[in-house]
């Protein structure tokens, strides 16, 4: 790395929001000094998890930090002072991390559980074929959002100086050219939201809480407002999570839904697709459902989140996005103050939760509502 270079990046450092050692590395690599894959891959990661480490760099044991500043050829004084008080407090050997980069607590479901996940992809265009088909053309909005993944694609090549895989032409003519699907009644995973009878959580229930703790406390660290005394987070508090997060948003005409795409890193970003007629409130939701997966480490090269996602991983990013639209003080409130019992905040949070979101089935608005109060009272969150 030239030092004109390092004396570019030292001085605009300040004038950027996201996270030193990130910016570095986007900047190397947008002077071609370096290949980010073969970054990822001395570290023992991929390029989601190795973004994602970077903007929490206290996840990086002491090999992955010697090997990450010869990488960008720097000397341990200069790592140092990038990786800030967090980094010089990690221990030299640092416990399994999942994708994001978050250490999940015991019990935690690992975010690459699946034994047959495949190996990561050879090529940008081998990833963008697997992100696209991860979507399901079955949706309503899955043709829009297809395409629209596809036109990020070439959108963040071009940003950067990149050349445009022939392969995505070709992909983009493929999902063109296929029949229009005959779209799918309400399926029964939609129904899975019914209200429970009363007693013990079932297992599932248990994990989606646990799940969505690691989340919410992970959310809380990149931005100190979310679910706290002055949630919902500001529009602009959320900004600067996508840029923590690495998520550039495009919008696309996805129709009036929540529904959110979010792939892996294409070209230094991942993707957010969201609906350009959506409503106010439903962009909410869909920021929240986008932050959450990456938060939560879905979002992966191998085996991109398929949209929609499944139920499981489902239901913990919108309760994430719930816990901060509907905070733990309303429901303090409505417990203390206004002496509801616990069904009946339970379907105030489901219809201020219908409204937020729009186009959620009932069933499913009824079942994030119970596992909002179930987070409330069992974590206080």
């Amino acid at each position: 790395m030239s030092a004109a270079t390092r004396s570019r990046r030292s001085a605009s450092e300040d004038a950027d929001e996201s996270p030193p050692l990130l910016r570095l590395l986007d900047a190397a690599e947008e002077a071609g000094e370096l290949d980010v894959r073969q970054v990822a891959g001395a570290l023992g990661l991929d390029v989601g998890a190795l973004r994602a480490a970077l903007a929490t760099p206290a996840a990086l044991d002491r090999a992955q930090r010697e090997a990450l500043g010869a990488a960008l050829g720097i000397d341990r004084a200069r790592l140092r002072a990038l990786l800030g008080p967090i980094g010089l407090a990690a221990p030299a050997e640092s416990p399994a991390t999942d994708d994001g980069g978050v250490t999940p607590p015991a019990g935690a479901r690992p975010a690459t559980s699946e034994p047959d996940a495949p190996p990561p992809p050879r090529s940008t265009a081998e990833l963008l074929e697997r992100t696209v088909l991860a979507i399901d053309d079955a949706a309503p909005w899955g043709r829009a959002a297809r395409l629209a993944v596809l036109d990020a694609a070439e959108r963040g090549a071009t940003a950067a100086g990149r050349a445009v895989p022939r392969e995505l032409h070709a992909l983009r003519a493929r999902v063109r050219a296929a029949p229009a699907p005959a779209l799918d009644e309400p399926s029964a995973e939609d129904g899975a939201g019914a209200p429970r009878p009363r007693g013990p959580l079932p297992p599932e229930d248990v994990q989606a809480l646990d799940d969505a703790v690691v989340v919410i406390r992970t959310l809380q660290g990149a931005c100190a407002g979310y679910d706290d005394l002055f949630a919902p987070v500001h529009d602009e508090a959320l900004e600067g999570m996508l840029r923590r997060f690495t998520l550039a948003v495009h919008d696309a005409p996805l129709g009036a839904t929540c529904a959110v795409v979010v792939t892996p890193a294409l070209y230094g970003r991942a993707v957010l697709v969201r609906s350009a007629q959506a409503s106010a409130d439903q962009r909410r939701v869909a920021l929240r459902t986008a932050l959450a997966h990456a938060a939560a480490g879905h979002v992966r090269e191998e085996r991109p989140l398929p949209a929609p996602a499944p139920l499981h991983e489902r239901r913990v990013a919108a309760l994430a996005a719930l816990a901060d639209l509907v905070p733990f003080w309303q429901l303090a409130h409505a417990r203390r103050r206004a002496r509801l019992g616990w069904s009946a905040i339970a379907d105030d949070v489901a219809r201020q939760a219908a409204r937020l979101a729009g186009d959620w089935p009932w069933a499913w608005t009824c079942d994030l509502a119970r596992l909002r109060v179930a987070l409330y009272r069992r974590d206080g969150l």
